[in-house]
């Protein structure tokens, strides 16, 4: 079974800072991102191989734009890194447009997790969401 950890830019929108996990943040606290140029995606480092039993996510760094709020659609870039051996898989920071989310009740009730991360992020946030594999 594949372990997977996807790192998000919310709202993207280039920074200076490396990213620093919140104590909190369990298995994601080895995880740092350093933020690339415009159209490259960050460099991402973290003790391999994560231990994942649980799906999570936490928020890395906090952005420097406005408050992402409830019902806000948002758009974004990620990385998909192998956690067993922090090879990337697949990555959207090149892409001219990243995914995008309306973030209402539905999308709350179905990715509870993911949506309290982006609604607790400013625009230009670092999460990282680790998922035990499908």
């Amino acid at each position: 079974m594949r372990r997977l950890l996807a790192l998000t830019v919310c709202l993207s929108g280039p920074t200076d800072t490396a990213s620093s996990p919140p104590p909190d943040a369990g298995v994601l606290s080895t995880v740092r991102a350093v933020a690339g140029s415009e159209g490259q995606a960050p460099e991402v480092t973290f003790d391999t191989p994560l231990k994942i039993q649980e799906q999570t996510m936490a928020l890395l760094t906090q952005g420097d734009g406005a408050q992402v709020a409830p019902g806000q659609e948002v758009s974004f870039r990620h990385t998909v890194i192998d956690a067993l051996t922090g090879k990337t898989l697949i990555q959207t920071f090149s892409e001219v447009a990243g995914g995008g989310y309306v973030l209402n009740d539905t999308f709350r009730l179905r990715f509870p997790k993911i949506f309290d991360v982006f609604t607790s992020a400013k625009v230009g946030a670092y999460s990282a969401e680790a998922s035990p594999g499908f």
